[in-house]
């Protein structure tokens, strides 16, 4: 990639690469560069934020405290428990 996080490209190239539009994409990060990344892609972002430190993270908007507590269902809906 030209360049790293923070910059969007690797999520951005992602899409491309599977064809799907950045905003049909979720982005699931545990660093405020890969949270700054997805969100400068278009794309929904949720955090783990598994020493619950904040840390950048609070700006995604969704926040988890491990990958168990992010489920996605058939219809496509990102749910935080």
């Amino acid at each position: 990639y030209a360049l790293a996080k923070p910059s969007p490209d690797p999520f951005v190239q992602a899409a491309h690469r599977l064809d799907v539009p950045p905003d049909a994409c979720l982005v699931i990060e545990d660093s405020p560069a890969g949270v700054a990344a997805g969100q400068a892609a278009g794309m929904a972002v949720v955090a783990v934020d598994r020493r619950q430190a904040g840390d950048g993270l609070i700006e995604s908007g969704s926040r988890a405290i491990s990958l168990d507590a992010v489920e996605v269902t058939r219809d496509g809906d990102v749910l935080v428990h």
